[in-house]
């Protein structure tokens, strides 16, 4: 599924991050510690399953808490 307002990534996530721990997991996801292998910043990163949010008719919410984060 295409969402046009989540642009497409420059660095992909495998190459350009490395995966430290999973800090939580969840209904539809899990929550991973990151470090950008650029500038070793750490993150907190959100990995969802796009089928399941689309199954469940989640959408609309998935979309919302996303814009929350950017906030």
């Amino acid at each position: 599924m295409f969402l046009p307002e989540f642009p497409v990534k420059e660095i992909p996530l495998k190459t350009g991050y490395v995966f430290l721990d999973v800090i939580a997991k969840g209904a539809y996801g899990k929550v991973y510690k990151v470090q950008k292998q650029e500038t070793s910043q750490v993150f907190a990163l959100k990995v969802i399953s796009k089928a399941m949010i689309v199954a469940e008719n989640c959408v609309r919410q998935a979309k919302e808490e996303v814009y929350s984060y950017h906030i």
